[in-house]
């Protein structure tokens, strides 16, 4: 009987985040937390949900995420739109080895949730095509206003340099491709 008590508690959602500030827009501070079912015997957590507890009702409204697993999920209140009312930063790092995270901005201005940035929703718009030059130097071009950037990694250190240039500044083969930032 305890085991199927521990279990059924194992799958329930469990405050993952926390941070209070007025996010409504009433001058009276607010829970914002997020929540998630954590993994037996991992670190990663599932089914993470944004929740807004309003300061002045207590009344909680709950935002699901699109993408909504991964690794230490994280909030940072801060206001992002200059209305004077702190908005919302999610983070969520998807744990693989490309440093990839997952990040939404939402506003609750009046108790609204208003979603402001998606990750996904950029990857989608702003592609570059990057390419690899010999003397350290990175070309990236943007498909979206087809802007060309010139980055010095000159400063980098050697482990990295050594996986692309020889010690000459030349590169070992030529790299190219599409990424999104």
């Amino acid at each position: 009987m305890y085991n199927y008590d521990l279990m059924a508690y194992r799958n329930q959602p469990s405050v993952v985040a926390f941070r209070r500030k007025d996010v409504t827009g009433d001058r009276i501070p607010d829970n914002v937390y997020l929540t998630g079912i954590k993994t037996a015997d991992s670190l990663f957590i599932q089914h993470i949900t944004l929740h807004v507890q309003n300061g002045r009702t207590g009344g909680v409204t709950r935002v699901p995420l699109r993408e909504n697993t991964g690794y230490t999920p994280t909030l940072f209140l801060g206001d992002f739109t200059g209305d004077g009312t702190a908005d919302i930063l999610i983070s969520i790092d998807t744990g693989g080895s490309g440093a990839i995270m997952y990040h939404y901005i939402y506003s609750f201005v009046n108790n609204e949730p208003q979603l402001l940035f998606a990750f996904d929703e950029y990857n989608k718009q702003y592609q570059y095509e990057v390419m690899y030059q010999n003397n350290y130097k990175v070309k990236v071009v943007s498909k979206f206003n087809n802007v060309t950037y010139m980055i010095d990694i000159s400063t980098r250190g050697p482990e990295y340099l050594n996986e692309i240039y020889y010690e000459n500044g030349k590169l070992k083969t030529p790299i190219t491709g599409f990424v999104n930032p």
